[in-house]
């Protein structure tokens, strides 16, 4: 039997609930955040840029990463930016499980 970790985060009512899924494998950043990682490429690069999963390493542990692609080109997401600027919000990190062991993830969340 294989075991596939679940995704454990703990949403607050102060949170950006956008783009959440807890349902796809924990190693898929795309739901350790709460951030549209595609819409923050195209707002930050342009409408042609895209997101795309990247196999890296996060910390000791072999998981997924996201990127911003056009053709050959590459670059990372200012998430912090872009939650302050998109969305009047501050970035915050939030635990979450990645095969077997805590990381962490973003998500936008509501200036107190």
């Amino acid at each position: 039997m294989i075991f596939i970790p679940t995704l454990l985060l703990v949403l607050s009512p102060l949170v950006n609930a956008v783009a959440i899924n807890t349902k796809p494998p924990c190693n898929d950043p795309t739901y350790l955040s709460g951030i549209d990682v595609e819409q923050a490429c195209k707002w930050q690069y342009g409408p042609e840029w895209r997101s795309r999963k990247q196999y890296s390493i996060l910390g000791w542990y072999n998981c997924w990463d996201w990127r911003c692609w056009l053709d050959y080109d590459t670059a990372s997401v200012n998430m912090q930016r872009y939650c302050e600027i998109e969305h009047d919000m501050t970035e915050s990190q939030v635990r979450a499980e990645c095969r077997g062991h805590s990381l962490w993830g973003w998500q936008c969340r509501k200036r107190v």
